[in-house]
């Protein structure tokens, strides 16, 4: 059996094809628009907090944004290494969640000070 291949007879599908690369998709929107919210939120409400303890909503949220991030990150992975669910959605989604996975990494690193400026 040949590998299917994109190509002009079979070109990238944009939907996911799969279950995981559905969870995959599904997973990104939460991340991404978990981020949004809380960024909507800190300029339209909230008081930026000093620490982690200091909002405990700030911190549900923040837990749930990468907890959604990283299980794209893997779901999206595992979609297109074991399940070939090479959709766009399924890629982008992925690029999605390992950015997001990245950026909130980097602010709790920021936030314990363990980087420093």
């Amino acid at each position: 059996m040949r590998p299917t291949t994109p190509s002009a007879h079979h070109p990238m599908p944009v939907a996911a094809t799969t279950r995981v690369g559905a969870w995959t998709v599904v997973l990104a929107a939460v991340a991404s628009g978990g981020t949004v919210a809380l960024a909507v939120a800190f300029a339209a409400v909230l008081e930026p907090a000093d620490g982690f303890t200091d909002n405990r909503l700030v911190d549900a949220a923040g837990l749930s944004i990468l907890l959604s991030a990283v299980g794209c990150l893997v779901a999206g992975v595992v979609a297109v290494v074991r399940r070939h669910d090479r959709s766009w959605a399924v890629l982008t989604a992925t690029a999605v969640g390992g950015v997001v996975t990245a950026v909130t990494v980097l602010q709790v690193a920021e936030g314990l000070g363990w980087l420093t400026s």
